[in-house]
């Protein structure tokens, strides 16, 4: 006899259940692809949970990096300025665009 990838005849009574006709065979062979696909779809539903998860973290971890590179980057920024700034006060102006500009102190 013929064996399928289930391991189930093809349907004609010897293997799943001697005795039986051809529609219960049929029924019988029916009910269990349905379990099968019930257990693969429940295989991929526990799998996109867990790809979920993984792709939670990781964005939970990429917005983390990203805040305390804002936080560095605005610091150093601030720092930078105030150093050439003093620099330009020193000097007593700064050229800007290829243009000389003064800087003079206003008493108030």
């Amino acid at each position: 006899m013929f064996q399928d990838e289930l391991g189930s005849g093809c349907g004609y009574g010897i293997q799943k259940g001697e005795g039986k006709t051809f529609m219960e065979n049929v029924k019988i062979e029916v009910e269990e692809i349905k379990t099968e696909e019930g257990v693969f779809m429940k295989n991929v539903k526990e799998f996109l949970q867990n790809v979920s998860a993984v792709f939670h973290k990781v964005g939970f971890w990429v917005l983390v990096l990203i805040l305390i590179g804002t936080f560095i980057g605005g610091t150093a920024m601030t720092w930078y300025q105030k150093s050439q700034m003093n620099n330009a006060i020193m000097l007593g102006g700064f050229v800007y665009d290829g243009k000389v500009f003064d800087i003079k102190e206003r008493i108030r």
